[in-house]
């Protein structure tokens, strides 16, 4: 299902994840699902344009070629987070803004986007 505010891909209780192709435990991840808290930050606009562009163009990326493609892109420098965010992958969307995903690993495996906000240095 598309929101049609944000233009991202929503996951309702009644919706099934198809993956295509193998790879990332037996699947190449297709799958983006942005949480709701990060739907309600986009449609209150609190996250800039230009983050919102680069956030969906690395869904697209995803969906097309797979996560594993998709994380070999430097502009991106996505990585695995440490300490009590063990387990927690982020992505940088502009110098000061991320993207903190988890693989949901069940029946099926997909990416969902927790969270974006402004870096802290």
């Amino acid at each position: 299902r598309l929101d049609r505010r944000s233009g991202l891909r929503t996951l309702s209780a009644l919706d099934v994840v198809h993956l295509m192709g193998v790879r990332y435990g037996g699947w190449v991840i297709r799958e983006v699902v942005v949480s709701e808290f990060v739907q309600k930050q986009i449609r209150k606009h609190r996250i800039p344009a230009h983050v919102i562009n680069k956030l969906r163009t690395w869904i697209r990326l995803v969906h097309e070629d797979g996560l594993e493609t998709a994380r070999k892109f430097i502009g991106y420098h996505d990585e695995p987070l440490k300490g009590r965010l063990e387990g927690v992958r982020s992505i940088r969307l502009s110098h000061s803004w991320r993207a903190y995903y988890v693989i949901v690993d069940a029946e099926v495996q997909f990416v969902r986007v927790e969270r974006v906000d402004h870096h802290e240095y």
